[in-house]
């Protein structure tokens, strides 16, 4: 019984080996030539604008959408589970073209990195969502930019950049946001935005 058990715990590790797999954790690709000035800010004037893009948040909760704005306090909300994240949301604006479009499904990657360079928290959403707010500007529902540590104190009160890139229809815009991390103690999720 336990010469069986020994191959079924070692037969999937000698697979993956053998296929080229790793069970080490893998690096993550950066999704852009990341610029870095010489002061440590990710140049958001060289990022790819193929159309208007804005990034904000609902903060505090219930709050209506606003835009973030460069060396803005960031919360670190503390997530149900345990985790930690900050939120961030999208607005964007494709113009009468897309007046008629209800719902805009899109490519998302969103990065936190702290000012060393360190990657620190990121999520990737494929065919997500965004509603049409009239005229073809588009809104996103909050979405959570979950950290690596699961304690705030890795975070707080450090500068970082939040790096987003949307894709949609082989067109990409990107933005980056630099901001500081903050934790007011205030652990409550912010609401979803009716769109």
């Amino acid at each position: 019984m336990r010469a069986y058990f020994l191959i079924y715990l070692v037969l999937p590790f000698a697979l993956m080996s053998a296929l080229g797999c790793s069970s080490e954790p893998q690096a993550v690709e950066e999704p852009l030539d990341v610029i870095v000035d010489d002061v440590g800010y990710l140049a958001d004037a060289l990022l790819p604008e193929d159309f208007p893009l804005r990034v904000g948040h609902y903060w505090p909760a219930g709050s209506p959408f606003s835009e973030l704005v460069d060396e803005q306090d960031m919360e670190i909300v503390q997530g149900f589970q345990g985790g930690v994240h900050t939120e961030i949301a999208l607005e964007i604006d494709l113009g009468l073209d897309y007046a008629e479009v209800q719902i805009l499904y899109i490519d998302l990657l969103a990065q936190t990195y702290l000012e060393d360079g360190g990657l620190v928290a990121q999520v990737e959403l494929a065919n997500f969502k965004a509603g049409n707010l009239g005229f073809g500007v588009f809104r996103s529902q909050t979405i959570p930019i979950v950290f690596e540590q699961n304690e705030a104190t890795h975070y707080v009160d450090r500068d970082a950049h939040i790096l987003v890139r949307v894709s949609l229809e082989g067109k990409v815009s990107a933005r980056a946001i630099p901001l500081r991390l903050i934790d007011t103690g205030d652990e409550t999720l912010s609401a979803e935005q009716e769109i």
